[in-house]
C-alpha cells in the first residue's frame, strides 16, 4: 500500500512539473479581453523554446480588430498593415522571452478572436502558433466583450485565423487543478511513507 502511495507521489510531482512547463511555453496576448469599440494596447508575450535565438515574429490580425499602431523591442523593426504585423531583425536568446506591443481597435462583434503567430529562428526553424486552444501550438486568443459587459460572458465562437523588452521566460499561466491535487496527494503520501519508516513499520 505504501509503495503504491509512493508511486502516486512521484506521478503527481511529474504531472505538476509538466503542467508548469506548458504554462509558460505558449505565445500569449494580454489583456485577454477588451470591450467592444475600444482601442487597446495589446502585448504579445513570445517565449524562445529552441536552443538558438529567434529573429522574427509575424502576427496575423483577424477581422474584428483594426491595427492603430505598433512598436518594437530593442533591436527589432516593425511593419504593420490592416491584417499583419511583422517584427524582424532582432534576436531573442534561448530561454528568454520578448514582449511585442501594438494598439488595435476592437471593432468586431463580441466573441473570441485568434491571432495566428509565426515565429522564425535564426537556423530557419519556423514555429507556427496557429492551433486550437487545446493543441500543442495554440494561437493566442483575445475576446471582445459587449460594451459594459462583465468578464466571462464572451461568445464561444472563433473568428479569423485559428490562431518592448526581452527577459527570462516567465510563467504566465496557472497549473491545472488536477495536477495540483495530485501533487498535494503525492506529498501527503510521501510524508506518510517517511513517518512509517521512522516508526519501523
Amino acid at each position: 500500500m505504501l509503495r503504491a502511495l509512493f508511486r502516486l507521489a512521484l506521478l503527481g510531482s511529474l504531472m505538476t512539473l509538466a503542467a508548469s512547463g506548458v504554462a509558460w511555453a505558449h505565445v500569449e496576448i494580454s489583456p485577454a479581453e477588451v470591450p467592444q469599440g475600444s482601442s487597446q494596447e495589446l502585448v504579445v508575450e513570445v517565449p524562445n523554446e529552441s536552443d538558438v535565438a529567434y529573429t522574427d515574429l509575424e502576427l496575423r490580425v483577424p477581422e474584428g480588430f483594426e491595427v492603430v499602431d505598433a512598436s518594437a523591442p530593442e533591436g527589432f523593426e516593425v511593419t504593420a498593415d490592416a491584417g499583419t504585423i511583422a517584427w524582424s531583425g532582432g534576436s531573442v536568446p534561448a530561454g528568454e522571452a520578448a514582449q511585442f506591443t501594438f494598439v488595435a481597435q476592437a471593432s468586431g462583434e463580441p466573441g473570441d478572436y485568434a491571432f495566428a503567430a509565426i515565429q522564425t529562428y535564426e537556423d530557419g526553424e519556423v514555429a507556427e502558433w496557429t492551433g486550437a486552444a487545446d493543441s500543442e501550438d495554440p494561437a493566442p486568443v483575445v475576446a471582445i466583450s459587449a460594451s459594459g459587459a462583465v468578464s466571462g460572458g464572451a461568445d464561444e465562437s472563433q473568428h479569423g485565423d485559428p490562431a518592448s523588452d526581452t527577459g527570462a521566460m516567465p510563467e504566465t499561466g496557472g497549473l491545472p487543478l488536477g495536477a495540483v491535487a495530485l501533487g498535494l496527494l503525492g506529498a501527503a503520501a510521501a510524508g506518510a511513507l517517511l513517518m512509517s519508516r521512522r516508526r519501523g513499520i
